[in-house]
């Protein structure tokens, strides 16, 4: 018996060797295969598209990219066009001795710079660690004709600039 059994291990061992060297050798062709695949794949892209590539283009196409970039290119213009031509205008208003810088957008809207403008040097005031606002001038001993101006006191000559500076700008006039 012992023949036979020795004669059944050596039968199996041969069928597994053989199956695992078929196995292997299956993922191996596989890897060929595919690779060869994928290899014939990519080569009919490529030569597709060089053949695209080299072919004329139809005049249609040609005017429809010619289109489409005049359209954007007038549009991009334009926008940067439309922020150029923005009318504003800036100037400066007398107003209870001092200067306002009044800004005017043309589109019926206005503003005016909360801090005042010196009447005699177009500078603006600044605003002194005492909470008051003179003009530059006044620093080191030299004297100005305009006003200091005191914290409290800015508020309501700023507002009665901007009513000058809105009657000035609208041109309002009585009806009769």
């Amino acid at each position: 018996m012992q023949p036979l059994q020795k004669l059944f291990q050596d039968w199996v061992k041969k069928v597994f060797s053989d199956s695992h060297a078929s196995i292997v050798g299956i993922i191996i062709a596989s890897i060929f295969v595919g690779g060869g695949s994928v290899y014939l794949f990519a080569k009919g892209l490529w030569d597709l598209f060089i053949q695209i590539m080299h072919s004329p283009t139809p005049l249609w196409i040609t005017t429809s990219v010619c289109i489409v970039f005049v359209i954007v290119y007038n549009k991009k213009a334009s926008r940067i066009n439309s922020r150029k031509t923005h009318q504003i205008d800036i100037f400066l208003m007398e107003d209870n001795g001092l200067k306002w810088k009044v800004t005017d957008f043309k589109n019926g809207a206005f503003d005016i710079e909360q801090r005042p403008y010196c009447i005699s040097h177009d500078t603006r005031y600044f605003n002194t660690p005492g909470g008051q606002y003179m003009c530059s001038e006044n620093i080191g001993g030299a004297s100005c004709k305009s006003p200091i101006i005191e914290r409290e006191e800015l508020p309501s000559l700023y507002e009665f600039a901007k009513i000058k500076a809105e009657k000035q700008i609208y041109n309002y006039q009585t009806k009769r």
